[in-house]
């Protein structure tokens, strides 16, 4: 505490102890400008004006314990936007590409319920709805949630599923599909053509033409990341397939994944679902001998989340940037269709960010978000903005959120 200003506790107010605690912790931690009596430490517009804005959320920034903590609306969402782009949780104004001619069905999403496996992805979309307040509309949250790759789960009732889908379908489409649906099916992965590269990507695009047209592959949609890129590279209607609810998966063959919210409720959600077979078909893995002699086109989801600097749970500029490097050398003249085993994608991705740093004379890597950030960034939401969304039905979300004023 820097010397000369006056520490006072707070009074009483209608505001719990809890809440006050998480305030002053919050202040402690990130050191956010507040007001103090009649001093008053640089509001953050003008901090970030005069240069001034590098303690911004730093453990060397004067803490101080208000009587009376003031945050406008404005400021708020200022501190949320600055705080989540700062620590790289969420680049806010990041644009891979307008999102077009997308209709969401109304019947999905009055039914649906939403649920985040990754608890990054909760408050990254808490962050958008500061960052597209002025719009109000869940529908638009998650477009933007699609256009970062931030994954996401939208559930409905099992009891429900057949009024988004309830016309028949015939014979031969049934029995088609029934087979990929029975218990244990399990695709036959890609393999490795003696002829080459080229051979091999071709088998690699019959395999993939026939997933695309799986009722159930719009899920790749909202897995986010890699499988998010790959999906909607190879299918122009892949968002508008997905907005359009759920598919014959769930609504004639019962076969999407199944949740239960409540302990103290029977009443089952359900969703479509792809399978790990699946997904190496999308990405063009051809299994080794062992894990680490696999072989795939593109990077595998797990591989370009932990062992690159720019995949923390959603999809950043700088990912994109890795991902169209690799889709330039697929689509290049002439194409270089290369399957790289783990450690491959390690040193591809380690020589495109060297290249990218030396070019742009900066550090490529960017920021990456530790827990604390996002534990510092859910005591700021608690405080201005408290609802939680985790595990809640669509239409209890409200938008745009009400300010929870300190006074």
């Amino acid at each position: 505490m820097s010397e000369g200003l006056p520490v006072e506790e707070p009074p009483a107010s209608s505001n719990s102890d809890r809440l006050s605690d998480v305030w002053s912790a919050s202040n402690r931690r990130s050191g956010f400008p507040i007001r103090l009596g009649r001093h008053q430490i640089t509001p953050l517009a003008d901090r970030l004006q005069a240069g001034l804005g590098d303690d911004f959320g730093s453990s060397n920034a004067v803490a101080v314990r208000s009587p009376s903590p003031i945050l406008s609306e404005g400021e708020a969402m200022r501190r949320i936007l600055f705080f989540a782009s700062s620590r790289g949780i969420l680049e806010v104004d990041a644009v891979y590409g307008p999102i077009s001619n997308v209709i969401w069905d109304d019947g999905w999403l009055t039914n649906a319920r939403i649920h985040f496996s990754d608890e990054r992805s909760h408050w990254r979309f808490k962050v958008l709805a500061v960052k597209h307040r002025n719009i109000g509309r869940m529908e638009e949250i998650l477009e933007q949630a699609i256009r970062h790759g931030i994954p996401f789960e939208l559930y409905v009732k099992r009891a429900d599923v057949r009024k988004f889908n309830d016309l028949p379908i015939s014979s031969l489409e049934r029995n088609t599909l029934s087979a990929i649906y029975l218990p244990g099916y399990v695709d036959e992965p890609l393999e490795w053509n003696s002829n080459g590269a080229g051979a091999t990507y071709t088998a690699y695009l019959a395999k993939l033409n026939m997933l695309l047209g799986r009722p159930q592959a719009p899920a790749f949609i909202r897995m986010g990341g890699v499988l998010r890129y790959v999906y909607e590279l190879f299918c122009s209607e892949a968002i508008p397939r997905y907005a359009a609810g759920p598919s014959l998966q769930v609504t004639h063959f019962d076969r999407g994944d199944t949740k239960l919210f409540d302990a103290d409720n029977s009443e089952f959600y359900t969703m479509d679902c792809v399978s790990p077979s699946e997904i190496g078909i999308l990405i063009g893995r051809i299994p080794g001998k062992y894990p680490e002699t696999d072989l795939s086109l593109w990077p595998p989801p797990e591989i370009f989340e932990h062992s690159t600097w720019v995949m923390r749970g959603y999809l950043s500029a700088k990912a994109f940037q890795l991902l169209e490097s690799v889709k330039k050398e697929i689509f290049g003249s002439p194409p270089n269709m290369r399957w790289r085993t783990r450690g491959h994608w390690n040193k591809f991705f380690r020589k495109v960010t060297y290249n990218a740093a030396r070019a742009e004379d900066k550090d490529f890597k960017g920021v990456v978000p530790r827990q604390k950030d996002f534990d510092e960034l859910r005591a700021l939401f608690e405080l201005t903005f408290p609802a939680d969304w985790r595990d809640q039905e669509v239409t209890d979300i409200v938008l745009p959120e009400v300010f929870a004023s300190i006074v």
